[in-house]
């Protein structure tokens, strides 16, 4: 493979799970030092999803498909790109990944994504960037799939019309940035996209712990 061969692909209508919904342009390059290092530390937080159940693949959910997904922002902290290393498109069934299975999104600029490495981005790319457009401060973006999580009835919660990876999520996400709790609590829930749902923060341990406690208070 041409180690610097760029690829584009567009889809504008929702297809099915696990397709990539926004305008991509790829250049299949490897990671190199700080992406690699990023694409490590997301390894070791996203087998803790994976033991969650968040993140994974089963026969019996989704049509089969892998699920979940998580990134985290790389320097340079300042400007309007915010790049981040997220985990590639559905590498969810895979039980560990290695550096060529995360890429890197150099610029998300609305229904765009500028990216580069041996693997394309997530579908859910576009819904990263947004919140980390929204909160400069946010450096971890998990994205999990709990049924009893998105079945509470208790956070906040995108419209069922919004598709995942889509331009309408995007828009739902900064509607509940401004009109709900979702800074303060830091999840969400995506009522179009079956059991999908996303926490942040400024660290890894602080995106994880709005999952766990809402899991915890689902077993109450």
């Amino acid at each position: 493979m041409n180690p610097t061969r760029v690829t584009s692909h567009r889809h504008t209508e929702p297809v099915q799970e696990g397709v990539i919904q926004f305008e991509l342009v790829h250049r299949h390059t490897p990671l190199v030092g700080l992406e690699c290092d990023a694409s490590r530390e997301l390894g070791a937080w996203r087998e803790i999803l994976r033991r969650l159940q968040l993140i994974g693949q089963s026969d019996g959910r989704y049509h089969g498909l892998g699920f979940g997904n998580l990134s985290c922002r790389i320097p340079p902290w300042s400007g309007g790109a915010r790049r981040f290393v997220i985990t590639g498109s559905q590498t969810g069934r895979l039980d560990r990944l290695s550096t060529a299975d995360y890429a890197v999104v150099d610029r998300c600029d609305g229904h765009r994504v500028v990216s580069h490495g041996e693997t394309v981005p997530s579908s859910e790319s576009t819904t990263h960037g947004v919140i980390y457009e929204l909160a400069h401060h946010v450096r971890w973006v998990f994205h999990g799939h709990s049924p009893e999580i998105w079945n509470a009835d208790e956070w906040p919660t995108t419209h069922a019309s919004a598709g995942y990876g889509t331009a309408a999520m995007a828009d739902e996400v900064r509607n509940l940035w401004r009109t709900s709790v979702l800074p303060e609590v830091r999840l969400l829930v995506m009522g179009g996209h079956e059991d999908g749902v996303i926490s942040f923060g400024r660290s890894p341990d602080a995106a994880l712990a709005p999952l766990v406690r809402a899991l915890a208070r689902s077993l109450r």
